[in-house]
């Protein structure tokens, strides 16, 4: 494989609670080279949101990160400062959440939330944020996108409003796109049309996926490598054409078995 623009080696996510500490991501290792795009499949409790999420300093106040590295493009990400991380999350890293209802703000119009977002990392002019905003949003495939500038996120259908969110996460330029199970919530044909405009995003601008879903036919499609995680490990890891072929780990065969015809 090429130079890592990310390398995980031993991460672990604890909890504090009455109880002691619960540890619920444990030893989790895994590479990532620059244009690939790598899957991470599990049940729901898994830990594999809460995985990507620590090397973002996303996690809750009670749960605290550690690994013997975790860096991305040279910078232990574990080890920077809250304006460093800052500094890299949307801009270098970011990341399309579940519920698009919930990740954008209700009270402000999805134009003005876009254009915050070139204004942070860009410092451009109001007008020149604007252009760009509308730029993402027909780059999305959201129709009319300087009438939609004007709208409110509940004016947008679901699948539209996940447009929105993939717009946000691209306008920092990012080099890693963190896809954390963006297509659960919509129907079949929505889903795929958000799985195949993250495919021609990725090809167009060469950026790194990693996509984190409890769907391993969406990963059939998009993922050259596939890491399986159960109980806040990693049972396996395979390219995708060699786990479907020939999975190694029961949990992983389960998966499979579960896979409709």
């Amino acid at each position: 494989m090429s130079t890592a623009l990310l390398e995980v080696e031993g991460l672990s996510v604890t909890f504090k609670g009455h109880n002691g500490p619960r540890t619920v991501v444990e030893n989790v290792s895994f590479r990532l080279a620059a244009g690939e795009a790598v899957g991470v499949v599990g049940e729901s409790g898994s830990g594999k949101s809460l995985s990507m999420l620590s090397l973002l300093g996303l996690l809750p106040a009670a749960a605290q990160a550690r690994a013997k590295r975790a860096c991305f493009d040279g910078r232990e990400l574990l080890s920077l400062t809250p304006p460093q991380l800052r500094a890299i999350r949307g801009r270098e890293i970011a990341i399309v959440f579940q519920d698009s209802l919930t990740a954008l703000n209700p009270v402000l119009t999805v134009g003005r939330q876009i254009m915050e977002v070139c204004q942070r990392h860009f410092r451009l002019s109001r007008t020149d944020a604007r252009r760009r905003a509308e730029e993402l949003l027909a780059q999305v495939g959201i129709p009319d996108p300087a009438l939609r500038l004007q709208q409110y996120p509940h004016q947008f259908s679901g699948g539209m409003r996940q447009r929105v969110t993939i717009a946000m996460a691209l306008a920092g330029e990012p080099r890693l796109l963190i896809a954390d199970e963006p297509t659960t919530s919509l129907d079949v044909t929505v889903q795929a049309e958000i799985v195949s405009l993250i495919q021609d995003l990725q090809r167009q601008s060469g950026m790194s996926v990693i996509w984190v879903t409890h769907d391993l036919a969406v990963l059939a499609r998009i993922a050259e490598r596939v890491l399986v995680m159960y109980a806040g490990t990693i049972v396996e890891e395979a390219p995708v054409e060699q786990l479907f072929a020939a999975p190694t780990h029961p949990y992983t065969r389960s998966l499979l078995a579960n896979l409709q015809p």
